[in-house]
């Protein structure tokens, strides 16, 4: 029994390298480190772009997998050096209804705000290129997400589960790649719209995955 606690807490301390104010951190290179936990009961969080420990300072470039997975997050703001929200990164954060994603992210991970279920509206920045699979699913308060122009990949199942959702702008000239035909397929909510360029909504119509949705409409002027 001595011998299992011993582990245990040799894995808890391995778990990070560093704590800094409410965050845990893990060194990634000489310049720079990732979010691999928080505080126990933290109901905001502000990833910053830099961090000192030890006399270095650090850019934070990440938020490693399930940093604040099943945690009392209500807000998060995530400032402009992270390049990867990691898998998991936010799972059943059933509490967290604001979320401010900067312009140097490139990547949402798998899962990442999966059962985020007081998440009522999603804007993607126009940096992220990849959606990871069932980034947002399950979450049930969603009613509109943003997808910019720089998105070219969205994994299967991203909104399964997103029962409250009704509007879907997707500013894609050319539909982002699906993993394959089920990405949608879940029927998220069949009163959705799919808002689309004007003049693309036949190419759209025809590519897999999103050829499984059947509510397109043309984005208007004055939502562009």
């Amino acid at each position: 029994m001595l011998l299992l606690a011993a582990l245990c807490t040799a894995a808890t301390t391995l778990a990070y390298d560093f704590q800094s104010g409410d965050l845990y951190y893990n060194i990634t290179s000489d310049t720079t480190v990732e979010v691999t936990g928080h505080l126990d009961g933290l109901p905001k969080a502000i990833i910053r772009e830099t961090v000192t420990y030890d006399g270095t300072t650090y850019s934070v470039t990440s938020i490693g997998k399930a940093a604040f997975a099943d945690s009392y997050l209500t807000s998060v703001i995530i400032l402009n050096s992270v390049k990867n929200i990691g898998n998991f990164a936010f799972d059943h954060c059933f509490y967290l209804k604001s979320v401010t994603i900067p312009n140097s992210v490139t990547s949402i991970g798998d899962g990442a705000f999966k059962f985020c279920s007081s998440l009522t509206s999603v804007t993607i920045p126009n940096s992220v290129t990849s959606i990871g699979v069932g980034a947002f699913s399950g979450c049930s308060s969603l009613t509109s997400v943003t997808i910019p122009n720089s998105v070219t990949s969205i994994g299967v199942g991203v909104f399964w589960g997103c029962s409250s959702l009704t509007d879907i702008y997707c500013y894609a000239t050319t539909p982002p790649v699906c993993d394959n035909y089920t990405t949608f397929k879940e029927k998220f909510n069949e009163h959705c719209y799919i808002h689309v360029p004007a003049g693309t909504i036949p190419d759209y119509q025809l590519a897999t995955g999103w050829s499984y949705l059947s509510n397109f409409l043309e984005i208007s002027e004055t939502e562009q």
